[in-house]
């Protein structure tokens, strides 16, 4: 065998015996599994992996899995109270709002035939608890019947009303509040009212 043959020779076989040398490693290393973690392991996710019941439909629109969860979006207030010496009965629409401010209009008489209208923003605090408390900014309009439509043109029948108010659900969705509010118009004429409004949300 001439020295080229042995060299040709040595050469494929060093090429062949040396392929498994050029491979590339592995991302990971493979280790031996440990039978004793193993077994720690599927113990934990025994414990974790717990099936419990999915409420129901009803549950999850009526909050009866959280006993102390106001459901309400939107509210009619009925409500009664003393306005400056005068006893006042109203209503107040709050109108469907998930997150305050809320937006709600309302109406009033007086006991001698005199009434008001308003518009507020009412920002709430605790909003689905039953109980909570809550605060008002509101445009007030005085009316007098004698005095009709005239009463929109003049400026000192226009009132700022503001009110803070403390709430109570009895039973879902009916609750009581009781307010205290005070208005003031251009010739600072302050009133100060106190009502109590049994309410009925939606």
């Amino acid at each position: 065998m001439t020295n080229v043959q042995i060299l040709v020779s040595a050469t494929i076989v060093g090429f062949f015996t040396a392929v498994p040398c050029w491979a590339s490693p592995l991302d990971e290393v493979q280790l031996q599994p440990d039978p004793k973690a193993e077994a720690e392991s599927s113990t934990i996710l025994d414990e974790n992996m717990v099936i419990t019941e999915a409420p129901t439909p009803e549950q999850a629109v009526t909050g009866e899995s959280s006993p102390n969860y106001y459901i309400a979006r939107q509210s009619l207030a009925l409500r009664l109270g003393q306005a400056d010496g005068q006893t006042v009965i109203g209503f107040l629409f709050q109108f469907p709002k998930f997150l305050s401010p809320k937006f709600e209009a309302g109406a009033d008489a007086l006991e001698d035939g005199d009434g008001h209208i308003h518009l507020a923003f009412r920002w709430v605090e605790r909003e689905r608890k039953y109980f909570r408390y809550s605060y008002k900014a509101a445009v007030d309009h005085f009316m007098e019947p004698k005095d009709g439509l005239a009463t929109f043109a003049s400026l000192e029948n226009y009132y700022a009303r503001g009110g803070v108010a403390i709430e109570y659900t009895v039973w879902n969705p009916y609750s009581l509040r009781l307010e205290l509010e005070a208005l003031a118009n251009i010739d600072f004429e302050p009133q100060t009212w106190i009502t109590l409004a049994f309410m009925r949300g939606w």
